[in-house]
């Protein structure tokens, strides 16, 4: 089971949601940075530098076609260099056409990059990306994108834990925020996070 939750600009330096609080982290954490923001490369070698994996979130522009995926898929790529994959971004994400969608998937089997995508449908991209050798995996749940409380989330959690433990591997999508670090940190106590093998996003991709 991976955790990966989004960086869209928090302050790092926050004793509740940034780096003092995330070093505390029991079992492995991986973040996915939004590779818009102007200080994606700084953020991705703060991530790297305390030994986490780094994704790049992507959200390609509303219509997309091939040639918009190139080349938002180069800028991404350069933004966070150390990525060891992409996360399909929670807005437009790459799924909007099935041109771009393919685009990206041939981009990233290229470059030896995984592709986390997001539950849309029939999860055709990522049936797409792994058809094309690529690492990759569905999002099992974005588990806090509501305000869910603590509470919830480690039910969530709990849940996610259960299918990985039946199943196989799951991703957990989540955000820097205050309830959701308080969470993670409380449900690494509870007996269902002593139950399952908690690993780096790149982990629980697979070729499948």
């Amino acid at each position: 089971m991976a955790i990966v939750l989004m960086d869209d600009g928090v302050d790092l330096s926050a004793d509740t949601i940034g780096l003092p609080a995330l070093r505390s982290f029991p079992y492995p954490v991986s973040f996915a940075v939004d590779t818009s923001l102007p200080d994606a490369k700084d953020r991705m070698a703060a991530y790297r530098a305390e030994g986490f994996e780094v994704l790049a979130m992507v959200d390609l522009p509303q219509g997309a076609r091939a040639r918009d995926a190139e080349i938002s898929m180069s800028v991404a790529l350069e933004a966070i260099p150390e990525a060891v994959g992409v996360l399909e971004g929670v807005g437009e994400g790459v799924q909007g056409t099935r041109d771009a969608a393919r685009q990206v998937t041939e981009i990233l089997a290229a470059s030896g990059h995984g592709f986390v995508t997001q539950n849309k449908g029939l999860n055709t991209v990522q049936k797409l990306a792994a058809k094309a050798g690529v690492p990759s995996a569905v999002v099992f749940r974005d588990f806090d994108s509501s305000q869910q409380t603590p509470t919830v989330i480690r039910r969530f959690l709990d849940q996610a834990a259960f299918r990985a433990d039946n199943e196989g591997g799951v991703i957990m999508l989540g955000r820097l925020r205050e309830d959701t670090i308080s969470a993670l940190l409380l449900w690494a106590l509870q007996d269902r996070a002593k139950r399952v093998a908690l690993v780096p996003v790149s982990a629980a991709l697979t070729t499948q």
